[in-house]
């Protein structure tokens, strides 16, 4: 189990605060977190301040990870 609170909020927030809410209006408000959102880019922006990292292709897993089979091994 892990606690996620992301700085500007989303869907279904844990806080009940409305999308794009900050977590701390005083030290950052919404404002001054879509400026460094625009300065650092999205990647960095979600992992770092949305506590939601992400590979840049967007998978964890690529498909061409994977061999597909018709038969399971003996």
């Amino acid at each position: 189990m892990y606690l996620r609170l992301p700085e500007l909020a989303e869907e279904n927030d844990v806080l009940d605060r409305q999308p794009g809410e900050a977590l701390w209006s005083e030290k950052r408000d919404e404002e001054e977190l879509h400026s460094i959102r625009e300065d650092i880019g999205g990647l960095k922006f979600n992992a770092i301040h949305q506590q939601d990292p992400k590979p840049r292709e967007g998978k964890y897993f690529k498909e061409d990870y994977f061999e597909i089979v018709d038969t399971l091994p003996n």
